[in-house]
């Protein structure tokens, strides 16, 4: 028997299939021990307070406004006040000659809000001369979306920004009872109810001021708590890659709330495990990684 005979006797042999399929695992091992880790971010699971937010702008409204009307049609005097001036309960704020000087005196402690007419001239009766209202009794108005409304009451703690650095601390003071409809910028009807939030008023703001509120709907302690930005949604079903042994592990969790970017997580993970953040496409179950 020949040498080329013994060879092909011997690649049709189990030894010889057994030792191949050996040597290819080997080389899929070692290809894949060569494929370079993916570079990753991470952050750990926490024990701590979770808070539950609803966002909202709204504006400042002074609490009560009053209207200025004329009383009868005749010649308004011009009126000597500008808007921003203090009035004061009982001084004449506007005189209209008509078979005598008609005076109108402000009805409260206030600043004047609006003036409709401040030239001289003709008004008939009931003409909107001005608006007077006490600066110092305003509220913040925030218009909240109907199905956002289930956990919010009175009495809850707001955070007012976007007037100066500070945060200024205040809580929710009336609800209305109903909403009301309006048009998003998508062309959208929505419905809305307005909740007023009273605060400490700095003295130099005013009525139409524009500001952010941060309400706290409830609080829970003891939570686990991870970035939302590790969750990965599959239907109804959360996920996230938990980090093992340098390897990525995909798991499934159950998450609560979410709020602020971070997620309440009732199971599937411990405390201090770490979880990969923004998990990109290339990350799969057992995929090698390393933490930047």
């Amino acid at each position: 028997m020949n040498l080329f005979d013994k060879v092909k006797i011997f690649l049709f042999s189990r030894k010889a299939k057994i030792a191949i399929a050996l040597i290819a695992v080997a080389i899929v091992v070692y290809f894949i021990s060569r494929t370079p880790a993916r570079e990753i971010e991470t952050a750990k699971v926490v024990q701590g307070t979770y808070k539950e937010v609803l966002l909202a702008d709204g504006v400042t409204r002074v609490n009560e406004k009053f209207s200025i009307f004329s009383p009868v049609s005749g010649v308004l005097r011009r009126i000597q006040k500008n808007v921003g001036d203090a009035v004061f309960k009982g001084e004449v704020i506007a005189i209209i000659d008509w078979d005598i000087g008609r005076k109108i005196r402000s009805p409260i402690n206030g600043k004047i809000l609006k003036i409709y007419r401040e030239s001289e001239g003709p008004v008939s009766m009931e003409e909107k001369l001005l608006d007077i209202g006490d600066t110092k009794q305003m509220s913040l108005v925030v218009k909240i979306l109907s199905e956002d409304m289930s956990n919010l009451d009175v009495g809850d703690r707001v955070e007012i920004s976007g007037f100066s650095e500070e945060i200024i601390q205040g809580k929710v003071s009336k609800i209305e009872p109903s909403a009301i409809t309006e048009i998003s910028s998508l062309g959208v009807e929505e419905q809305k109810v307005p909740v007023w939030i009273e605060f400490p008023i700095p003295n130099s703001m005013g009525e139409g001021y524009k500001l952010e509120a941060k309400i706290l709907l409830f609080e829970e302690e003891d939570s686990l708590l991870i970035p939302s930005s590790s969750l990965i949604r599959k239907g109804d079903e959360w996920n996230v890659f938990v980090v093992s042994k340098n390897r990525a592990r995909k798991r499934s969790i159950t998450v609560v709330n979410q709020s602020e970017g971070l997620a309440k997580v009732q199971s599937g993970l411990k405390i201090n495990e770490e979880v990969i953040l923004y998990p990109s496409e290339e990350i799969k179950d057992g995929t090698k990684i390393k933490i930047e």
